[in-house]
């Protein structure tokens, strides 16, 4: 990073239109599957002239992704598509759960009466997924008619008397905060002084369950201010400053949720063996630091900045610091959202089905 800024002036943006526009058939015929959702984007995004009714068919063809079909609907619906009201009707009983939730968010904008009946019986329905129920109550924090309110009273009720399920919780909360009242100001004033909730993860307990794992992925690898990648490796991609998260939730370990919540929270609270900070004051009034390597009763071996190996014998200690951690708390990097897709990531790590 230089420092130098350098600002390009406003371009005519009809000329990548009429280059996107003159080449959209080839590249929505050959472009590969993991970028054909930014071809679709694209094309929603300059307005380039496309045959809707094969992106109509895309939305039929049920062996497309589950990215595709949400970027085609988008696609159609900022196109004004006259056969969109239809499309939406299939897919609010589509096999995939992003589409039933994107076209309910659709149809939200078309008709606020009935979106808010089925976002009511989405939540009460214990079979529907986590995910679209998350999706439900983010949309009736948008919406302005008296039953979108009325169902958010109603949850909020539920959550002053512990009854929402703790997936939910941070989605409730974030939909109050978005849509304040009274009622639903004082349901999460009882939530916050629940009596078996204290100490200093209790702010953070929403935290615990709910979030996405793929996104918390790209939070691991991707986010400019934590950067975890830096620090930790997986799957031998990444820093070794801190422990290698490759299989934290293995059988073998036994890493709860709790744990790394804590880990991202309160990094001093339980400090990895070999990556625990200290600095010695020896009898000699030499100041010493470094991590933690091995110890026993007798000696203490220390890897210092310089990445130099010293042994210290425990006779020549004068003063010790408890151990700390070099990890920064994540609380001021990440939100409480985003640390909690990161402990959802974590707690596939070392399972088959991690991301």
């Amino acid at each position: 990073m230089t420092g130098f800024w350098n600002p390009i002036a406003a371009r005519d943006p009809s000329t990548v239109r009429d280059v996107v526009q003159s080449s959209a058939s080839k590249l929505l015929a050959a472009a590969p599957a993991n970028l054909l959702v930014n071809v679709t984007k694209l094309l929603t995004a300059l307005n380039v002239k496309t045959d809707d009714q094969a992106f109509a068919a895309l939305l039929a063809d049920t062996s497309r992704s589950s990215d595709v079909r949400p970027a085609g609907l988008h696609l159609l619906e900022n196109r004004k598509y006259e056969q969109l009201s239809e499309i939406i009707d299939t897919l609010l009983v589509s096999d995939s759960a992003e589409l039933r939730a994107e076209a309910r968010d659709l149809l939200a904008s078309r008709d606020e009466a009935r979106a808010t009946s089925i976002f009511s019986k989405l939540l009460d329905d214990q079979n529907s997924e986590v995910t679209e129920k998350q999706r439900a109550i983010a949309s009736l924090a948008r919406l302005k008619s008296p039953g979108a309110g009325q169902t958010l009273d109603d949850w909020a009720d539920r959550l002053g008397m512990g009854k929402v399920p703790a997936s939910l919780q941070l989605d409730l909360i974030e939909a109050f905060t978005a849509s304040p009242s009274a009622s639903r100001e004082a349901a999460m004033r009882r939530f916050n002084a629940s009596p078996d909730e204290s100490g200093p993860l209790a702010a953070y307990r929403v935290a615990l369950t709910g979030g996405n794992a793929k996104r918390g992925h790209d939070i691991f690898v991707g986010h400019v201010s934590a950067q975890c990648i830096r620090c930790h490796k997986i799957d031998g991609h990444g820093g070794t400053a801190g422990p290698d998260l490759s299989k934290p939730a293995s059988p073998e370990r036994k890493l709860d949720r709790l744990h790394f919540l804590e880990s991202i929270v309160l990094p001093n609270a339980k400090i990895a063996k070999g990556f625990g900070t200290v600095t010695i004051v020896l009898d000699s009034g030499k100041v010493v630091a470094g991590k933690i390597k091995t110890e026993d009763e007798k000696t203490l071996t220390l890897v210092t900045p310089q990445n130099r190996t010293i042994r210290i014998d425990r006779g020549n200690i004068d003063e010790q610091t408890a151990p700390t951690s070099a990890m920064p708390e994540m609380t001021k990097n990440l939100t409480v959202r985003e640390i909690r897709d990161l402990v959802e990531y974590l707690s596939t790590l070392g399972k088959n089905d991690h991301p």
